[in-house]
């Protein structure tokens, strides 16, 4: 399924609108020495398309942290999503392919599909969407997600406010499917200030975290340190 998600982004003949490359300095290890023996690098690309059927959203995460001697890589993830318009309507519908693999192994397929309402606020651009989310663990889990997405920029454009929220379900035993649900929060806002307008900025991003790593049901808060290149 994943190739064939891909093969049709990839065929589509389309100009871009807007992509950047991002990387991050990520400090996790010396906020929790539990998740990483280091602190790493992650690459990060984004896509984002507007058509008059609606549009695309692609982003790959590539976090080099394969050991605690090398800087291979340690983690492949995407996240491809396409919205489509009814005419004037202002809900879309939205589907949706999660997926990728670690050192430690896969991150299982996840496919959605739901509603979209995107919208502006005192200059924000904003997206929310609710979805049906199936996760193809070894025990295939039926689950929700609610996702807020933002992006704005403030001072003359001097600083842009990024990120997103998610919030869904999933099975607590990904084998049997034995124990019930839990819920998981994730959010990265970014704050970046920028150097070159539409061009080159610094910033960082900060993954907040609740019930996400297997080894604690805490809230967890992970900075980085970061650098974005807008491609034309």
């Amino acid at each position: 399924m994943k190739q064939i998600v891909i093969a049709i982004l990839a065929s589509i003949s389309i100009s871009i609108c807007a992509q950047n490359i991002q990387l991050h300095y990520d400090t996790r290890h010396w906020m929790n020495s539990r998740d990483e023996n280091r602190n790493y690098i992650t690459a990060t690309y984004e896509m984002l398309k507007f058509d008059r059927y609606g549009s695309w959203f692609m982003f790959i995460d590539a976090d080099f942290n394969q050991d605690k001697t090398n800087s291979n890589l340690g983690l492949m993830y995407t996240e491809i999503s396409r919205s489509f318009k009814f005419g004037d309507f202002p809900i879309q519908a939205h589907i949706e392919f999660n997926g990728g693999q670690t050192k430690y192994g896969v991150i299982e397929n996840a496919y959605l599909g739901g509603i979209e309402y995107p919208f502006q606020l005192k200059g924000f651009n904003i997206t929310t969407y609710l979805a049906y989310k199936q996760n193809n663990f070894t025990k295939t889990s039926h689950d929700m997600q609610w996702t807020g997405v933002w992006d704005g920029n403030m001072f003359d454009n001097k600083l842009t406010f990024s990120g997103f929220i998610d919030i869904w379900s999933e099975n607590k035993d990904r084998k049997e499917g034995l124990g019930g649900k839990k819920i998981i929060l994730m959010t990265e806002p970014q704050i970046w200030y920028n150097l070159i307008p539409k061009k080159f900025s610094i910033g960082s991003e900060v993954e907040i975290t609740s019930n996400f790593y297997p080894y604690s049901s805490d809230v967890l808060v992970y900075p980085t340190l970061a650098v974005k290149y807008i491609i034309e």
